[in-house]
């Protein structure tokens, strides 16, 4: 029974397909259109549209697919998706809403949210856009239900700020709701820590790293650098004697070794301007340059984005001693104090200059002397095992 089963449906298949390729030749001229249709051929004709619609999404799938960057799934622990969604928020004349704000790029950029024209963002995983905008025209059409209370308030000032909390407050809740029912973003977003630069407690990638930086800033007219340090020290004689090895005779020039201590690069693909990878700063440095600058002074830390974890030790979310104390700290204080650690080695710190001054005599009798001490210890311990020494002191015991 099974096997005639199986031959019928091979059969019927056989007969689609026929049927299928006689429905695809155009009709002889003059022969009228056909107004009845047998339940088979329907059922045939219906498999064959069926089967291209299928064809034809399988191939839209692909094609969409295929255009989407990889990062653009639902990834809420890749700091590396992280960063590529962040980074559409870098241009300046792209995003206009203050990175101190509660509702900054970071905070978009952690549930998804990428921006895709000016001052609006979308997101990926569910197609949902929102346009961002705190301006007054904005704000009045926002706090319609708030005006009553706003135009009792005698001081403007007061009011503008209230119009701007509420605002934000608002937008703060669509970083969250603004996202579908089904989308997952609205559920999870990324981490606290996904803004973390790891390696930083590690002295040889945080070297190898700094070095890095430190070349990419090597061509560049680098003006004077300076650091705020805020609560943390700044180790200014651990710089100074600073070498990336010891064979290196010069120490690094001091102000770019600040730009990348404190997390700067040289840009990729522009001339003259210094970047974070972090948080997409760029600074051209000619506003820097001059007897009269535009821009006063070039500091490496504030400089960077509030939220950045080059200046923010609750971005960067690191735990070290400090001051005899456990306490978060801003990447650049990792670095600097791998840095002091580094300049105060006895490799260094001009010890071995010193080895270098002293008579050469001296060495070769300080050689001599250590040379028999440890010749006597080895007689010392081969006591113990000479079997003709004890095999003479048995007969004269016995």
């Amino acid at each position: 029974m099974y096997a005639i089963e199986t031959k019928k449906r091979k059969f019927d298949r056989i007969l689609e397909t026929i049927k299928d390729h006689a429905n695809s030749r155009p009709p002889p001229p003059g022969t009228p259109p056909q107004t009845s249709v047998s339940t088979h051929s329907l059922v045939t004709s219906n498999s064959a549209k069926k089967r291209r619609m299928d064809h034809l999404t399988m191939s839209s799938k692909n094609s969409s697919t295929a255009s989407m960057p990889k990062t653009a799934n639902y990834l809420p622990s890749s700091r590396e998706a992280f960063l590529e969604r962040l980074e559409t928020f870098g241009p300046i004349t792209k995003w206009h809403v203050p990175s101190t704000e509660e509702i900054s790029a970071v905070a978009w950029a952690k549930r998804g949210w990428w921006c895709i024209e000016t001052d609006m963002v979308g997101c990926r995983a569910c197609s949902e856009q929102i346009l961002v905008k705190l301006d007054a025209e904005e704000e009045a059409t926002a706090t319609e239900s708030a005006g009553q209370d706003i135009e009792e308030e005698e001081d403007l000032t007061t009011a503008a700020m209230l119009r701007h909390r509420l605002l934000v407050e608002k937008y703060s809740d669509m970083i969250i709701t603004g996202h579908a029912q089904t989308c997952p973003w609205r559920n999870r977003g990324c981490d606290e820590s996904i803004q973390r630069i790891s390696g930083l407690l590690n002295t040889t990638s945080t070297i190898q790293t700094l070095k890095a930086r430190y070349n990419s800033l090597e061509g560049l007219d680098v003006p004077s650098v300076h650091v705020s340090v805020g609560e943390f020290e700044y180790p200014t004689e651990g710089v100074i004697k600073f070498r990336f090895d010891e064979k290196q005779l010069e120490i690094p020039h001091q102000d770019t070794l600040r730009l990348a201590m404190c997390g700067w690069q040289s840009s990729s693909d522009r001339e003259d301007i210094v970047e974070c990878r972090a948080c997409f700063r760029s600074l051209g440095l000619w506003l820097y340059r001059g007897e009269q600058p535009i821009m006063e002074k070039l500091d490496a830390v504030e400089s960077h984005l509030e939220y950045c974890p080059w200046r923010s030790a609750s971005a960067q979310r690191t735990e070290t001693w400090w001051d005899e104390k456990k306490t978060m700290v801003p990447a650049w204080v990792l670095v600097a104090r791998t840095i002091r650690e580094v300049a105060h080695r006895p490799t260094v710190d001009g010890t071995a200059e010193t080895q270098q001054e002293e008579p050469t005599v001296l060495g070769e009798q300080e050689r001599e002397t250590k040379v028999k001490e440890l010749l006597r210890r080895v007689k010392e311990l081969k006591k113990p095992f000479n079997v003709k020494a004890l095999l003479r002191k048995k007969p004269a015991s016995s």
